[in-house]
Formats: C-alpha cells, structure tokens, sequence
C-alpha cells in the first residue's frame, strides 16, 4: 500500500485542513444556489448593493456602538454627580470601581469568542446588550460599593462580545479599501456618546429629587435605551449576507464583490489550529502591545475626563459641558483618518501622522502652570485626536485570513484592549489628586511607544510580503477567497498596508482579466500549464488522519479534473495527434478514443450575431465535436473588434488555406478565428479551478491539504504518512519525475550518485521532455487601427478605459483572447525556388537508438498534406523577444500600433530531460530541453518565420500595415532570407510552457515510464495523470489535451 510523506511549510499545521465543514459559509451558499450562483455586475450595480448595505448595517452598527460606550463610561459622569459619596465609595475604591468593568471584559473576550463563531451573529450581538442594558439599570439601585463592582464586572462580561462582533460584521460585509471608513463611522459613534453623556449630566445635576439622585436617574434611562436597542438587534439586524433581506442576486454580488479580501465570511466549525496560529502570530504580538499603549490612554480619559478638566479649576457643571467638544473631536478624527486610511491604503502612516498629537497634548496637561487652564484644555482636547483604535481595528478586519483566526485576534486586541483600560485608571491615585501629574506622564509615555509600534509593525508586515514575494508566491493560484484558510496558510495573501489596492495594473487577478491567459483552439487549447516549485496534495476521505481511497499529488488542471470526477461517487475517499500514440504503442488512445473526452471537457457557445459569424469567419463549426455541456467555457468574441481579425482569414481564403475543418475535429490545417477560455455570461476566465475545482469542494468525500511539500512516496508500510489504495501523481512535467526520482524510481546510476535507494530501476524517467518553441515579429499598422499597445506600455488612460469597459459594461479588451487569429500551417515552400532542404535533413540525420521511432512518427506527421509543422498566430500588440528573458513583451516598447505575426513548433524532433539535481526535495531539477538538437527543427521554424514576410503583404493584409512602417528589431527586416531567418530564431525563441512528456506513456522498452493504464512501470497503485505521460507533444496548446486525458483517465480509474 502505497504512502505518501509529506511536511506541511508556510506555517500551516499538519492538522489543519480543508474540507467541507471547514470552507466558508459563503462558498457552501454559493453550491446550495447551483447555475443562478454564476453572477454578473456592473460597477453600479455594486454600488447599489453596498449603499443598501450600509443602510441596512450602519445605523444600528452606529448605535449599538455608541449606547455601549456611553454604558462603560457613564461612571465618568456618575462621579462628578455624587456616585462616590452617596454609595460611601473613596477614591481608590472608585479606581477600582472603574478597573472592574475590564477585569470581566478581559475573563470573557476568549469565551465570548468562542460563542461569536459557534452561534449567528447578530442574536450574540443583541442578547448581550440586552443584558447589558439590564446591568446598568440595576446599578440606579447599587446603594454601596460590593453592589457596583459586581454589576461593573457583569457589564465587562456583556460588553465584551460588542466590539469584536462589530469588526467581524464590518470584514464580512466589506471590501478592505471600504473597511476603514466603516468601522471610522461605527467606533466614531463613541465620541456621540460622549456629547450626550456630557450633556445629560449637565441637564440631570439640575433635578434634586428626594427618592432618586440624579445619577441613578441616568443609570436607568441609559439601561432601557441599551434594552429597546439589543432588542431592534434581535429583531432586524442580519447574522451575515447569505441569511439577509437582500435578493438572492443581492446576496451573490454582497459575496461575490468579497473575493479579493482573502480573508472570507464566516465560518460557524471553531478550528484550534487557527486559534494557536494566532497567539503564535508575531505580528498580532506587536499590535497587542500597541492597543494596550492606547487603551491606558482611553481607560484614564474615559474614567477621568471630567475629573482632569474640574482639575483645571472648573466647577462640577461646566466640566460635564467643556467634555462635549471631545466626542465632537472624536467623531471628526475618526471619520477622517479612516477615510484617508481607505482612499490610501496606508492605515499605520495615517496613524503615526495623529500619534504626536497626543504626546503634545499630554505634555501641555502635565507641564503647564494650573493657572494656563485654556493651554490645559488646549492638551486635553489634543489627547482625543489620536485614532489609534479604529485604525488597529481596520488593520485587524484586513490582515488576518481564516475566521477562528480572526476572531482569536479580535479578541487578543480586545484583550489588550482591556488591560490598558485596566492600567490607565490605576494611574490615577488619590494621592496624586487632583493634579494626578503621574498619569499624564503614562499617557505621555504611552503615546509615544505607540509611535515607535507603528514602524516596527510596518516593517514586519513589509518583511513578510518581501518574504512572500521572494518566494515567488504570487496570485495566480487557486481561488480560495472562501477557503476558510489562513493568511499564513494562504501563499498568495498580501499584507494590505504594504499592497495598494488595484485600481491600475493589466495583470493583476483582482482585475478580473480573462483575456490574458491566451488560448488556441484545436486539438489544444487554453492557458499555459506553468510549473509550480510545489506540490499540492488532494485527498478526500472520512478517516482524514489514515487512510485514503486516492491520493493526488497535485493541484493543477490534471489534478483538479481527476480529483473532480473521482469524488463523483460518494463511496470513494480521494485525498486532492493521439492516432500516433496509439502507433507508438499505447492500446486505447487513438483520435476516435480521445475524441470524447475533448468534448466531455468543454462548452462552446458560438455568437449568436451573424455580423460577428462573418467578422471572425466562423463557419466550421461541426456539432458533431462541439462540447455542449462540460465545466470548461469557451467562446469568441461577442462583438466585432478588429478589421484584421476579418482580414486574417480573407488572407487564409486568398491564399486558399482557411481552416479544412473545425480545429477540434482533430483534422484541420488553415487559418481560423480562435475561441478563448472565458465564461460567454460573465466574461470571466473558465479554467481548471473555477471550473472542475470549486464544485466539488462541498463534497464530503474530498479534503485538500494546502502548502503540503511531498518529499517521497513509500511503497512499504512504515510509519508516518498517509496510506492510500491508490496515489496519483499530477505534479506537472517537471515535479513528477522529481519526485519519482526521489521515491527511488529511475536511471540506477543517478539515484546512486545522491544515495537514493533504488525501488524501481527505469531510465525513462525524466527522459523525452518536449516543447514548443515560439517567435514572432511585429509590424506597423496604419493609423486608425486600435492596438493593444497601449495597454502593453500601461499608459493610464488606456487601462483606466478597458478597466471601465469591463467593470462597468463586461466588454473590451479584457473580455477576449490575447490571440484571436490562428492557423495550423504545413511546410511551404518558398515561391519559385527548388528547394530540398529540408528534407535531406530528414532522410541524412542519424538519430540515437531511443530517437528513432520518435523521429519517424513526427517525419511521417509532417509530411501528410492534412497536417502540420508549425502554428501560425496573431497577437494585436509588439512584443520584443529579444528582451524575452525580461519580459514576454520586453521592456522597451516602441511609441505607436503594432500587430505580430507568430510562429510556434507543432511537432519538434528535438527532446530533452529534466532530473533530480540532489536528494534534497527543495533543489530545482536541472532541465535541459535540448532545442535544436535536431537540424531540422531549424530549418523547418524558419521557412515558416520567412512565411510571415509573404503573409503581411497579401492583398488582404497589406492595406492595414505601413508600407515603411518600423518593425519591433533591426533583425526583422532580415527574415525573408533564410540564414537571416534563421539568425532570427536562434536570438528570440522561447519557450511556449508547453512542456511534457517527462514521464512517456510508452512500452518501457520504447522508453516508456507508464502504460497505457497510466500505471508505473513496477507498481500496482501507482499512477501518472499529467502532461508528462504526454509520448508526443500536440500540436497546439497543450493544456485542453490535459483536460481530455485527466477526463480519460478518471474513467480509468473508475473502471467505466
């Protein structure tokens, strides 16, 4: 029975995984409203929903807020209106009075955590200020001091659960750029409270009433209005988007608008994996210590105010008023700052801009002369103009990823939070009244660690982007927006301070481009199949610590099909050219044989608008190969875009070479218009994850193990591991040989040489790499024709404009293909000329032993006048290949339009080998693909690179380039000779990411790895299901040939 090991990096943990009950509600909501889950929307239209939201949630987030700040504080205004003296309490005593309310918010945070995520929300949010409502009304009867302390310590209890509620309800609803301003309005409702409480104490001290004084009067009105308002909570605040008063297309455009935050909805399974990745969280560290810096300040201001400003020489009166301009600063304060740390995205810079401030305002109360009182009250009101709260809540909703993590944050803040409250008021001793000087040192002191904080977090959050940038962990991976993972957990999540958000940038994610993962149709179609340094493993099972029915290592588009139509069945646990194959040895795995699985693994939805039929030439179109219902969407254009996308094919018809059949009949040569890989509904990009990936994350049967590096496969029974029926390597061309060679199977001599045990001795691992080489040269177009040169260069205005064509209207350059115009192309003779060239190449060139078969399959393809040798393409911008180590496009692109002409290898002669480079499973393999080792591979790439001098210049084409017009390099005015073609190539070829073969389904004598069951050679429950058992390369992109051999092989697999 085969084992995998593997070690879990990035600072996941091994038991912390991802299966069903673990995603995120939103993405099980998602599932639950299957095909009307698919959801378009304008920009308007998201502004629509986010103003109905911030009607439905802020108000009554604003005065939950406000009416619990002003429970806690009341005891402020309580004092100056004779608390102390009728309940028989000293000064101390009253420090001590107001430290109890955050003695029991610190015992509860954890617990009421712990509750927020297990129970809805809301109910959580209004049950508990109703009995906080009920705490402070029973304290209008506290007659003495034990009687205070306890309902001040069950009000803590109560009040705990507020704030980390409200942060959550504001992460869950909210962008990150829209999270500031949010909980800027929310928090910034305290500074209300104070206006109203100043101004009720001031009206209150005028009754002098014999049953009741005028503070419990304020006790009491003050609990009933936290009473009436817990229960408008109850009634008709919403527990999160998926159970709110919104539509149903609402509440899919409230989640969907929600995918790039990262960090989820709302999870109701508490994971302690994530609860400890958080106190082990360094980051969180320093913010705790910097709310607890802020807190000393809020507990002694919140809990003195009015007492420092009657220290200042005022009467009891007029210091309850003189506080009323202090919520007026607070609101200002924080709606400001928090906009400005939404519009910026730079919410530490904001806050260090405020901080110095309070160190002013602090030092004026603690230095100047008791007669300066306007200089004192000057320091007073500056103290309050310092955010730091609502900007460490922001930075909070933002940074951390993974809902039990971010609730164990909210409440370590909260915590922190209740420390420094704890700490402030104890600086405030009666034997420091009424100039309490100490105090305002600490809060001096205070404010000016919190300062130095904010650059030490700023730096460690730039660390750990530079980090993760380092590593090369980008973007393009797996959607899991709803995952339910952890930012840690999470390769691709960025901390928020340090990434603008993005508004500009054509190759961003979160710009939703399609268009920019090219595709060809044919036999191949879709986006590259980059490799990735690695592994991911999938599994699905109900025994998620032993065993698995299926192992797949490997999360690509292989993998993800596999893992998709094998957990198809609910019995079974997962953990997560071709007639010439078949000539080569491979029973089952000719054209009629693969042919309906190409179209299992897709849906073609052709234009509807005959105009656009005409445009793009599509008339080829044979239903009897038309994939019609499977996961991958493909379309064309829905418009007409571009008159040379018509003149392309008016050329291939001039010439008499359009498109002898549809391209995925398996039988065509000609030009035709290329469909892409993007949803005709949504104008998204279909592909692998979104497509066969998302849908079966729900299923019971799958869990996927996420940053999981797989060091070796054990095929004895050892301890350690996970064990599995069956394991199913889909590592990609470069990861599965590695990994093979590692577990001890491949060439005896290399294994040896890094001390690996050989298991299975095969020296075809590894071997028979293949690829296509590509090359292009771009020519001036005449003025009037739109290009994507502007886009290319990232001139503003231009990305600002196809930013808005798509948002708002789903239409534009990013709705489309990079390459719209196509062609498979045989060997063309150059006019007039004998020439035999080529193949006395073909006949003269003595291959190796292992080659020969090889090269006489693609010699026979070739020369048959129904097949091809090379990809003809047009790309509607100027690349400069000669820079191509930089940058596909190159760096410095020329001022003006340009279309080129490309041209890839379809079946080279020329392979490769890609091996282990030590036993150390973090060394790259060394990889050396070989190109044009075969002479003819040269000689055949540049007769068709020649071709595109001659298919610029036919009638067709010609009217819409520069008869002079400049060219990309001096060396493409060279190409029509053939040593200049030649010289061409040899200076600006790469590599298309089409590589494969590195594990050749073959007859092990033929160089073979697998057999035509996808079995390794040697083993039973060993399989490869991945563009390395390709034996020969298609002739197009590789990637829809992936699609049609995973479907295959579930059917295997499956015994269908």
């Amino acid at each position: 029975m085969a084992k995998i090991h593997y070690k879990i990096g990035g600072g996941s943990i091994p038991s912390e995984s991802i299966n069903s009950s673990h995603v995120d509600d939103a993405l099980k909501y998602l599932h639950s409203v299957g095909n009307a889950g698919d959801v378009s929307f304008t920009a308007q239209d998201e502004k629509q929903v986010v103003r109905k939201i911030d009607w439905m949630l802020l108000p009554l987030m604003a005065a939950m807020y406000n009416i619990q700040y002003l429970d806690k504080t009341i005891l402020n205004y309580a004092n100056v209106m004779g608390l102390a003296k009728d309940t028989n309490t000293s000064a101390s005593q009253f420090s001590y009075l107001a430290t109890a309310f955050y003695v029991g918010y610190l015992i509860c945070e954890f617990p009421q955590g712990y509750v927020i995520q297990r129970v809805p929300l809301a109910k959580c949010l209004g049950i508990n200020l109703v009995l906080c409502g009920v705490c402070v009304a029973a304290s209008s009867a506290g007659t003495n001091y034990a009687t205070l302390v306890i309902l001040r310590v069950l009000l803590g209890c109560f009040e705990s659960a507020i704030s980390p509620s409200l942060m959550l309800l504001t992460s869950m609803w909210y962008k990150k750029s829209e999270q500031p301003i949010r909980i800027g309005i929310w928090f910034g409702s305290g500074g209300l409270s104070t206006i109203v409480g100043g101004l009720s104490s001031f009206g209150f001290q005028h009754y002098h009433g014999r049953i009741f004084k005028s503070w419990q009067i304020m006790f009491l009105v003050c609990g009933v209005v936290t009473i009436l308002i817990g229960i408008w909570a109850l009634l008709v605040f919403p527990d999160n988007p998926m159970s709110s008063g919104l539509t149903q297309r609402e509440k899919l455009i409230a989640i969907e608008r929600l995918r790039s935050n990262k960090t989820g909805i709302e999870n109701k399974t508490f994971q302690k994996a994530q609860m400890f990745e958080a106190l082990r969280d360094a980051k969180v560290l320093i913010i705790m210590v910097m709310v607890i810096c802020g807190s000393e300040i809020n507990g002694a201001l919140a809990n003195y105010q009015t007492s420092l400003i009657k220290s200042f020489g005022f009467g009891s009166k007029k210091s309850a008023l003189l506080s009323v301009p202090t919520g007026v600063i607070s609101i200002l304060v924080c709606t400001s700052s928090t906009y400005v740390a939404g519009r910026t995205n730079q919410r530490l810079l904001v806050l260090a801009c405020f901080l110095p401030l309070g160190i002013v305002g602090a030092s004026l109360m603690a230095f100047l002369p008791t007669s300066a009182r306007p200089g004192k009250m000057v320091g007073q009101y500056l103290t309050h103009m310092v955010p730091t709260t609502p900007i460490i809540y922001s930075i909070a909703a933002a940074n951390f990823s993974g809902h039990t993590k971010k609730i164990t944050v909210n409440a370590l803040i909260l915590i922190s939070f209740s420390i420094g409250n704890i700490i402030g008021p104890l600086t405030f001793t009666g034997a420091t009244a009424p100039d309490y000087f100490p105090a305002k040192i600490a809060m001096m002191c205070c404010f000016s660690g919190a300062f130095v904080l904010v650059f030490v977090l700023r730096f460690a959050f730039l660390l750990e982007n530079k980090k993760r940038d380092e590593r090369g962990e980008d973007n393009f991976e797996i959607d899991n927006a709803f995952l339910n993972i952890t930012d840690i957990q999470n390769r691709s999540f960025r901390v928020e301070e340090m990434v603008h958000e993005p508004r500009q940038g054509l190759m961003n994610k979160d710009n939703y481009d399609p268009g920019m993962k090219w595709s060809q149709t044919g036999r191949s179609h879709d986006a590259y199949d980059m490799p990735v340094p690695k592994s991911f493993i999938m599994a699905t099972t109900k025994h998620l610590t032993t065993h698995a029915d299926f192992i797949i290592i490997g999360g690509g588009t292989a993998g993800l099909v596999l893992a998709n139509r094998l957990t198809e069945d609910p019995n079974t646990q997962v953990l997560a050219d071709f007639d010439a194959w078949c000539e080569l040895g491979n029973s089952g795995w000719n054209w009629s044989s693969i042919a309906p699985y190409f179209k299992k693994s897709y849906t073609l939805l052709p234009p509807s608008n005959q105009a656009t039929l005409d445009h793009l030439g599509i008339d080829w179109v044979n239903e009897d190969y038309r994939g019609k219902d499977g996961p991958i969407q493909v379309s064309f254009p829905g418009v007409i875009q571009n008159p040379l996308c018509k003149a392309w094919i008016d050329a291939f018809r001039g010439i008499g070479k359009a498109t002898s059949g549809d391209p995925f009949s398996g039988n065509s040569v000609g030009g035709y218009s290329n469909a892409a890989t993007v949803d005709p509904a949504t104008k998204t990009r279909s592909y692998a994850a979104s497509a066969y990936g998302l849908p079966f994350l729900h299923r019971p049967n799958f869990r996927v193990i996420t940053d999981a590096i797989v060091h070796k496969i054990n095929f004895e029974n050892e301890n350690g591991g996970i064990t599995a029926t069956e394991v199913i390597l889909s590592a990609g061309v470069f990861n599965t040989p590695k990994i093979l060679e590692l577990s001890g199977i491949g060439k005896k001599q290399l294994l040896e040489k890094h001390s690996i045990p050989v298991v299975i001795p095969n020296p075809n691992v590894g071997e028979h790499l293949q690829d296509h080489l590509m090359t292009g040269v771009s020519f001036e177009v005449v003025d009037g024709i739109v290009t994507g040169d502007p886009l290319m260069r990232q001139e503003p205005e231009a990305l600002q404009q196809a930013q808005s064509l798509y948002f708002e209207h789903k239409a534009g350059p990013f709705t489309i293909g990079g390459m719209q115009s196509h062609a498979f192309m045989p060997i063309v003779e150059l006019a007039n000329v004998e020439d035999r060239k080529v193949q006395e190449l073909l006949d003269g060139h003595h291959a190796k032993p292992e080659d020969r078969e090889h090269c006489d399959i693609v010699q026979s393809i070739i020369q048959k006048p129904d097949e091809c040798s090379a990809a003809w393409l047009m790309f509607l911008a100027q690349v400069n290949l000669h820079e191509a180590g930089t940058s596909f496009v190159g760096n410095n692109l020329l001022p003006g339009n340009f279309a080129s002409f490309g041209v890839s290898q379809s079946h080279p002669f020329s392979r490769g080998s890609t091996h282990i480079a030590s036993a150390n499973i973090n060394d790259n393999p060394l990889i050396d693909p070989n190109y044009f080792s075969h002479p003819a591979d040269l000689e055949i790439m540049a007769r068709h690179l020649q071709e595109m001098e001659t298919l610029r210049n036919t009638k067709e084409l010609s009217p819409f380039f520069k008869p002079d017009g400049k060219r990309n390099h001096p060396d493409a005015y060279k190409i029509s000779t053939l040593e200049g073609a030649k010289k061409y190539i040899l200076d600006t070829a790469l590599t298309t990411y089409h590589t494969c073969g590195s594990a050749a389904m073959l007859p092990k004598e033929k160089g073979g790895v697998v057999d035509d069951k996808l079995v390794v050679y040697g083993t039973t429950n060993l399989r490869i299901v991945d563009a390395s058992i390709f034996p020969l390369i298609p002739r197009g992109n590789i990637i829809s040939s992936v699609y049609a051999v995973a479907e295959k092989a579930a059917d295997i697999i499956k015994g269908v």
